[in-house]
């Protein structure tokens, strides 16, 4: 069950997402009141949309609303952890299922998900489109002693959606890696692309407030304007 502060930040997220705010956020005064919930719980809230990416704040003004650079689309923020959601709006994500098996985890993926080699998970690769246009290729792996249940059918939805509701699993940290990819023969059939063009490749760890790790996957995204979005913050200097 989420706390209230997460309740509030996700509304008004969604009142952001519908730009019902604009410009700026009504003070901390007008939000406690908005919400009937204590100060402490408006800026928690407030925290979790800055530390998203989706507000600014300017010491003695408030907070204001975080417009994405060029006002661009086809934006996927890496904060929210929403994957693919982010880009939605247009028309939906369809997923095809091109493996769905158990499988031993191996020495390699064991090791990234701090197993024995000997202990099973889900293995799935799958291919994703918006109406005509490739978005990517998914290769993913889960921990079966923390996702215990999965189908191919679940597969073609949101994963993340399904492990949520039902077993209360979701990312609260991650390892990511970005990298240029270049496609390797199986890749480039499975996608239709040519042997070694380029691929934005993003491999990571999802892990549970417990800081254990529960899946793994190396995903390749191939929509030409697709640009994924970080809020960074320094705190060393």
């Amino acid at each position: 069950m989420a706390l209230k502060y997460q309740e509030v930040a996700l509304n008004l997220a969604d009142k952001i997402k519908a730009h019902e705010y604009d410009r700026k956020l009504p003070s901390e005064g007008k939000l406690m009141e908005e919400y009937s919930v204590s100060r402490n719980t408006i800026r928690n809230a407030l925290n979790v949309l800055y530390n998203q990416g989706l507000l600014r704040r300017i010491q003695g003004s408030g907070y204001f609303i975080n417009h994405p650079l060029h006002n661009q689309a086809n934006i996927v923020n890496m904060a929210n952890k929403n994957g693919l959601h982010d880009l939605e709006e247009k028309d939906a994500i369809l997923s095809k299922i091109l493996v769905f098996e158990t499988i031993l985890a191996g020495e390699t993926i064991g090791s990234y998900l701090k197993i024995d080699p000997k202990d099973p998970v889900y293995h799935i690769k799958r291919i994703r489109r918006r109406k005509d246009e490739l978005v990517s290729l998914e290769e993913s792996f889960y921990r079966k002693d923390v996702v215990p249940y999965l189908t191919e059918e679940i597969c073609n939805e949101s994963i993340s959606a399904f492990i949520k509701e039902h077993f209360q699993v979701t990312s609260k940290t991650a390892d990511e890696y970005m990298s240029l990819h270049r496609l390797n023969e199986e890749e480039a059939e499975l996608t239709g692309k040519d042997v070694g063009s380029s691929a934005f490749m993003i491999e990571e760890i999802n892990c549970q407030k417990n800081e254990q790790p529960y899946n793994y996957s190396k995903t390749l995204y191939f929509l030409p304007d697709l640009t994924f979005y970080s809020h960074i913050s320094n705190y060393l200097d």
